[in-house]
């Protein structure tokens, strides 16, 4: 009863734009991490996790990567980034080459930890691209308290908590057409994860962590220590090493 009054809710109030454009207002990676992430990259073997349309992997080649190699599962991407983006230092795959294992200086990951189905799969997964003394660069947010954590779900502040996971992909399922029935399984999927869940899979993954940044939503630190970090990070920063 109450997941049918809320999608009647939405219905009536909430509607898709499903012609509009995919945003692509993001950070650089020197902004994201620091100004001397450049020179990190450097001379270094380093793998894009999730590149998408390869805009980081092509940077990180552009700023002297010995090797960018961005992974990304979808197929058709990976074909598109290897006809437009023709660079010695520059590759695409859908999974790491076996002969590249435990080879890699860094990974990076930007904007896909809170996307993934089984991110401590995808932890392990990094873990066994590094060689001994390797980094991982992750970046992602909003996460899941985020007032905008659930995001096409979110149509106001904190709208996919106040409403039910039923009702908010039964509205969703009026402009798209994939069978979805929870949130981890639309397209890009949410898993839901708090920072602290992210934390404890971070300190179980075998890494070190180096540092860990919950960034405050317009850099207000004074709503965190009103809300705390869970309800007012914009995006989380983490540096972790392989012993």
């Amino acid at each position: 009863m109450v997941s049918s009054i809320q999608f009647f809710f939405l219905k009536k109030f909430y509607q898709i734009d499903t012609a509009a454009p995919v945003s692509e207002n993001r950070l650089s990676l020197d902004k994201i991490f620091t100004d001397s992430f450049p020179k990190k990259v450097a001379g270094k073997f380093v793998v894009d996790f999730g590149c998408g349309h390869g805009g980081d992997t092509e940077t990180m080649a552009r700023w002297g990567a010995k090797l960018a190699l961005g992974l990304e599962i979808r197929d058709e991407l990976v074909q598109n980034n290897r006809k437009r983006i023709q660079l010695d230092n520059c590759s695409f795959e859908t999974t790491l080459p076996t002969d590249l294992t435990s080879k890699a200086d860094m990974v990076i990951s930007i904007d896909a930890f809170e996307h993934f189905d089984h991110p401590a799969e995808m932890l392990k997964i990094m873990f066994n691209c590094l060689h001994s003394g390797g980094e991982a660069y992750i970046s992602f947010g909003p996460t899941w308290y985020h007032p905008y954590g659930g995001h096409a779900f979110s149509v106001f502040p904190w709208a996919h908590l106040i409403f039910t996971e039923k009702a908010l992909v039964r509205w969703r399922n009026q402009y798209y057409h994939d069978g979805a029935t929870h949130f981890h399984e639309v397209a890009g999927g949410l898993n839901k994860l708090s920072i602290a869940s992210f934390e404890r899979l971070f300190k179980n993954s075998g890494f070190v962590i180096e540092d860990l940044y919950c960034k405050p939503i317009k850099g207000w630190r004074w709503l965190q220590l009103i809300l705390g970090r869970e309800l007012s990070t914009s995006m989380v920063l983490v540096r972790l090493k392989k012993p």
